[in-house]
This record gives structure tokens, sequence and C-alpha cells, in this order.
């Protein structure tokens, strides 16, 4: 998750993106909440465990990915 994390904040800077530090702040946020989910996994079975993990990416994906997506297309088309 951080690889990826970085490689979205290096993208966010280049593209001058106006809500950069809010989405590396839920970055943050999420690299928190990853390390909650870690020790959960080992209490929960597999199913639960990507359930967790899937409900968790999805969220931020919705959340957070999506408008920067939107935001790199639209510039990119400029």
């Amino acid at each position: 998750a951080e690889l990826n994390f970085n490689a979205e904040a290096h993208l966010m800077s280049e593209a001058e993106y106006p809500h950069a530090d809010a989405h590396n702040r839920a970055h943050n946020f999420l690299l928190d909440e990853l390390r909650y989910l870690k020790k959960r996994i080992i209490e929960v079975n597999e199913l639960q465990a990507f359930r967790l993990l899937r409900d968790w990416l999805v969220a931020h994906i919705e959340k957070d990915d999506t408008p920067l997506g939107d935001f790199l297309l639209a510039r990119k088309r400029l």
C-alpha cells in the first residue's frame, strides 16, 4: 500500500492536484487502519479477512481515488 500511496503522491504533486493534502491525509489514515486490520486478520477466518480488506480498499477508491483519476484524465485532455 505504501508504494502505491507514494506513487499517487508523486502524481498529485506533478499534476498540482488541488486536493492532494486531503488525499495524502486519507492515505496516512488508511495506513493506520491497515495496521489495525493486520491484527484483526489474525483473529478472523480467511474469508472474513478478505472481506475486511476489500471493503477497506473499495471505500478509499470510491472516496479518494476516483476524483483523483477524474482530475488527471481531465488535465491530460487539456
